[in-house]
């Protein structure tokens, strides 16, 4: 039975040392690399625009989408969750990045928190999110579009819950991350019904 204990408390501060690794991995940086891309200035000036003025670029108050510089509809969620590090911290490139980051270790801990119970596959999992080049680089890189993958997978973990704990707040959390996913990037339009 000890053995059991210290197993687990071993793999427990594995994980802890490796999500610390990844989140100074994250930062690393995180001002210059990736270079800024036209998408990400153009969404930073829809979030300044939100802080400064509590309106979009266009003058809305409550835009649903936002124009983008090519008429392109960027989405909001990501924006509503910058705005308050923005007010709180001040507008840099780190404190527009901070929430993305957050939200990706969030996801991943979401994750292995699921998968805690077998530690085997909880130290696998992690192993696969923290060696993924696309999770990687979208932490660091604020596209509108990455926060849909993230809400869809968090919402998938909540629906996992509930299957297994039958708590009906854990259906309500599936349902407001799955609609947020949906409403994080057009294009999952196509594939969530199924």
């Amino acid at each position: 039975m000890k053995s059991i204990i210290s197993r687990k408390k071993l793999t427990f501060v594995f994980i802890l040392f490796l999500a610390l690794l990844y989140l100074s991995l994250l930062c690393y940086k995180i001002t210059t690399v990736p270079n800024v891309f036209v998408d990400e200035r153009t969404y930073m000036q829809e979030v300044q625009s939100l802080v400064y003025t509590g309106r979009d670029l266009n003058g809305l108050s409550f835009p649903v989408y936002f124009k983008g510089l090519f008429g392109n509809g960027q989405s909001v969620p990501y924006a509503l969750m910058a705005v308050p590090f923005i007010k709180i911290f001040g507008f840099s490139t780190l404190t527009f990045r901070l929430p993305m980051i957050l939200l990706n270790l969030s996801n991943i801990l979401l994750v292995v928190s699921y998968t805690i119970k077998k530690q085997n596959l909880s130290l696998s999992m992690l192993v696969v999110f923290l060696t993924s080049p696309w999770i990687f680089i979208s932490s660091r890189w604020v596209l509108d579009c990455n926060v849909a993958p993230i809400f869809f997978s968090m919402s998938l973990v909540f629906l996992a819950f509930y299957i297994d704990l039958r708590k009906k707040y854990l259906l309500s959390l599936f349902c407001l991350f799955f609609a947020a996913s949906v409403y994080g990037y057009i294009a999952g339009w196509i594939f969530l019904p199924l």
